[in-house]
């Protein structure tokens, strides 16, 4: 029986994903609403969930391992601790989410709108991130270890002591983010803007920025070591002296 209710659908797949999939393959994956729903704790792994509605869901350590979320909406829920390992996350809006110490290992987000989310201490390793949104998100002490970046927009984010430790940043915007502490060893940015953002006491010990802009950019305390930053315009950097002396 194909369920006809928000609260139905919700029962549905709490109790069996198989069917849950089942019956949305019979509506032709028609968007549901799930919102507000407690999926917390459940093992939704290898669930359709392409185009529904969870705004405001709380999937606290949920299981979402290779579930299928493209054009899925969870605007300002609850996912701390939940694992999104190897699922399809394009389109996807995840706007004021709370995703503290998720799992997001080798996940690729395409046009993923991240803004105002919170991924401190997520584990984000060798993701993939194109033309994403994370404006005003927080990043802080998040593994974003060997990471591709292409095209996304991370305008005052606040990613103090991340990790970003051999990670490729391909014309992204950076303005006004905060790196303080983060580690940036081996990183390779090109044509990236990062103006007025904070890189005080980071890591970028042969990291190589190309045609990069960094105005107004405090590397106050910052270790540059071996780093190349030949092709970058470093006008108007802030305590600049400071970091080349120490490094």
């Amino acid at each position: 029986m194909i369920p006809t209710t928000p609260s139905a659908w919700v029962a549905l797949l709490r109790g069996d994903v198989d069917e849950f999939n089942e019956a949305r393959a019979t509506t032709g994956s028609d968007p549901c609403d799930l919102s507000g729903s407690d999926l917390a704790g459940c093992d939704l792994s290898g669930s359709n969930l392409s185009h529904c509605y969870l705004v405001g869901a709380d999937l606290t350590s949920t299981d979402l391992h290779a579930a299928n979320l493209v054009g899925a909406t969870f605007a300002g829920s609850t996912m701390d601790e939940v694992v999104l390992s190897g699922a399809l996350l394009e389109d996807v809006i995840l706007s004021r989410c709370s995703l503290v110490s998720a799992r997001l290992d080798n996940v690729t987000f395409t046009r993923t709108k991240l803004q105002s989310a919170n991924l401190a201490d997520a584990s984000l390793a060798a993701a993939r991130l194109d033309y994403c949104e994370l404006g005003d998100a927080r990043l802080d002490g998040a593994d974003l270890s060997s990471t591709h970046h292409h095209g996304s927009n991370l305008i005052d984010v606040s990613a103090r002591g991340v990790d970003l430790r051999d990670s490729v940043l391909d014309e992204c915007t950076l303005s006004g983010a905060n790196l303080a502490e983060a580690r940036l060893d081996r990183s390779i940015w090109t044509s990236c803007a990062f103006s007025t953002g904070s890189l005080r006491h980071a890591s970028l010990r042969h990291a190589r920025l190309d045609g990069c802009r960094l105005d107004g950019v405090d590397v106050e305390g910052a270790d540059l070591t071996g780093a190349s930053l030949t092709t970058s315009s470093l006008a108007h950097l802030v305590n600049a002296t400071d970091a080349w002396s120490a490094s």
